[in-house]
């Protein structure tokens, strides 16, 4: 059994679905199928959590209605493909069907990165990051048999909300951090400090500067063993070290790979007819290339995909993949973090103000270089989006925003006695 299709999407994640409907925005006509082997219909990822705590059913997950797709005339298909033919054309799937295309998107997204320690094979021991893992995760937690202890290894976002997820239903939790606060990466010592207050605050033990060096057990894991010789008695592991670009199926195919599939500024691969977008895409930046592994990167990437891969059909110039400011937030237990522009560890004339409310579980911090704000991060404090990204483009002073910080909060009457501490830190710092 074959078929031919203008578009073939593989993988029905954000860009690979961002990818679809931008071609049929800019290409009414043109025949579109997306396979995933996964699942049937695209859903968000970051709710998967709100799915394990029963705040929400996995169809509430869905962006889109079901019958959405009929009316756009976008095909979807569950199952994997084995194998593309660049050559050909074509692509093999895993139920023995042939798909022929005029243009293909490798929209694969990223798995949980693996852990490489003894034992790491053992049943008990798992990521989270999509469907396959809440199953496993729920399997694990059922009610009836609850683990007796759960350890998370690794701190990022991930990391957090499995945390979150394993206290809801009271399983004692031991979080291992290999650094020497939370999640430097992204939050300076001083936001971290506060999210350990609130995993503890919630119940689960911490150890900081902490890596596992073994996991033992008879088929199943039972311990955990750290670098410095304790032992934790155990039988669930989440793994939350990242994730790691799905580029096997573009190796296979001899596409260009590094830590993901190599595209130009047009999410175009070496081979004309081929994109790739999203977590399993890299893409040029500032003369070198990285991977830019979140949610709204990977709908913007696939739109910049989808509407290029129109605009071959049509004849017209393609466009560049153009990054908006900078842009991630999560929750941490109950904080809410919002994060703009470049907000990395100052180097050179890159400067940070960071500032924690007195008696408050909220922490503000300005990146900036020339006395001209680069970025924002801030816990425990709501940021307004448009003011944030608005100052950042003008290259507004830290002065100014200082003095006018009120307006970018959704909680003025915070401020009302709370301004003036910060005022004063900042007028004593210059």
């Amino acid at each position: 059994m074959s078929e031919t299709v203008d578009l073939l999407v593989i993988g029905n994640g954000i860009a690979g679905i961002s990818a679809a409907l931008e071609f049929r925005r800019l290409h009414p006509t043109g025949s579109v199928l997306v396979v995933s082997d996964e699942s049937s219909y695209f859903y968000s990822r970051p709710a998967l959590m709100y799915v394990y705590l029963r705040t929400l059913k996995l169809e509430h997950t869905y962006p889109y209605e079901k019958k959405f797709w009929r009316k756009q005339n976008i095909a979807l298909k569950q199952a994997k493909v084995i194998a593309l033919h660049p050559p050909q054309n074509s692509a093999t799937l895993s139920d023995g069907s042939t798909i022929h295309y005029r243009y293909c998107l490798l929209a694969t997204g990223a798995i949980g990165r693996e852990l490489n320690v003894p034992g790491y094979l053992l049943a008990g021991v798992q990521t989270f990051t999509n469907l396959n893992d809440l199953a496993k995760l729920e399997a694990a937690t059922h009610p009836k048999k609850l683990p007796r202890r759960a350890i998370i290894i690794g701190g990022g976002l991930i990391g957090i909300e499995v945390c979150e997820m394993l206290r809801s239903r009271h399983i004692p939790v031991t979080f291992l951090v290999r650094e020497p606060w939370y999640f430097p990466l992204a939050l300076s010592e001083t936001e971290g400090r506060l999210v350990e207050e609130e995993i503890r605050a919630h119940g689960a033990e911490l150890w900081l500067q902490s890596e596992a060096r073994e996991f033992q057990g008879s088929g199943k894991v039972e311990r955990v063993i750290t670098q410095d010789g304790r032992v934790i008695e155990a039988d669930l592991v989440v793994v939350t070290i990242g994730v790691t670009p799905r580029i096997d199926l573009a190796q296979r195919a001899a596409l260009a790979c590094e830590r993901g599939i190599l595209v130009n500024e047009y999410q175009q691969t070496a081979i004309e007819n081929i994109f790739a977008a999203g977590d399993c895409a890299e893409v040029p930046f500032a003369g070198s290339r990285r991977l830019e592994l979140l949610w709204y990167t990977g709908e913007r990437q696939g739109k910049t995909a989808g509407a290029n891969i129109a605009r071959l059909v049509k004849g017209e110039a393609m466009q560049p993949y153009t990054r908006d400011i900078w842009f991630n937030s999560a929750k941490f237990f109950t904080l809410d973090w919002h994060n703009y522009g470049d907000t990395n560890t100052p180097v050179g004339n890159k400067r940070e103000f960071v500032f924690r409310f007195p008696g408050e579980k909220k922490v503000l911090r300005l990146v900036y270089g020339e006395g001209k704000i680069l970025g924002f991060s801030s816990l425990g404090l709501r940021l307004r989006d448009k003011i944030c990204r608005n100052w950042i483009a003008e290259r507004r002073s830290v002065d100014y925003i200082i003095e006018h910080l009120k307006e970018a909060l959704f909680d003025p009457e915070f401020f009302k006695t709370n301004l003036k501490a910060l005022q004063t830190t900042w007028a004593a710092r210059r």
